[in-house]
């Protein structure tokens, strides 16, 4: 089995909304395959539900948490550094419902572009 792609957050946000929506979708690809390889019995559409509905309820810290324990413990195929990068990677390009829909990666690209 192919390791997933380390995911790679750039320093720069395209305010491109073709772009962001390719990265989303990378994105979304990396966690379904961390989320195979792992033995995860998650879903990306439940970590899309979570940030959506929760996003403004909870921390990113709190979010890493929750997100970590959905990877068996067991599992030692994906590495630690893999993990947190494809989950922090979902949090800033999944939609938040207390960001009027959008993600942290397009309000950043928003601010970048004034």
């Amino acid at each position: 089995m192919t390791k997933p792609k380390r995911a790679r957050t750039p320093t720069k946000v395209s305010a491109d909304p073709q772009e962001l929506i390719t990265r989303r979708a990378e994105v979304e690809a990396h966690l379904a395959a961390l989320l195979k390889q792992s033995g995860s019995g998650a879903t990306v559409e439940q970590f899309k539900k979570l940030i959506y509905d929760k996003g403004s309820v909870i921390s990113l810290g709190e979010f890493v948490s929750v997100a970590f324990r959905q990877f068996p413990t067991r599992r030692r195929d994906v590495d630690v550094g893999t993990r947190l990068a494809v989950i922090t990677d979902a949090w800033n390009y999944f939609p938040h419902r207390a960001r009027r829909g959008k993600c942290p990666a397009e309000l950043i690209a928003e601010l970048q572009n004034k």
